[in-house]
């Protein structure tokens, strides 16, 4: 399946992410650019890690979910559609 190649890619580019965070922690001299590089790094890791979890669930294991809507009376920020496991 294409999908599971994709996660499967996705993955070990994560593994390589955290190996290079790893050497750079321990080799890297402190600079500007590096501690960018690693704020940005704790940014991303963590949303990479939860969008394998939600596919791995959602579309391999077939997890299903129903939209729920937002009020009007909700700020339109955070008027965007969420999904929720069935039974909640």
């Amino acid at each position: 399946m294409l999908y599971q190649d994709l996660i499967k890619v996705t993955m070990h580019t994560l593994g390589y992410l955290e190996q290079a965070k790893m050497i750079l922690t321990v080799t890297g001299n402190a600079t500007v650019q590096l501690e960018a590089w690693h704020a940005e790094v704790a940014h991303y890791l963590p949303l990479i890690k939860q969008v394998i979890d939600q596919r791995q669930r959602r579309v391999l294991q077939g997890e299903v979910y129903r939209q729920v809507r937002r009020s009007s009376a909700t700020p339109r920020s955070s008027q965007t559609e969420r999904l929720r496991p069935v039974g909640t």
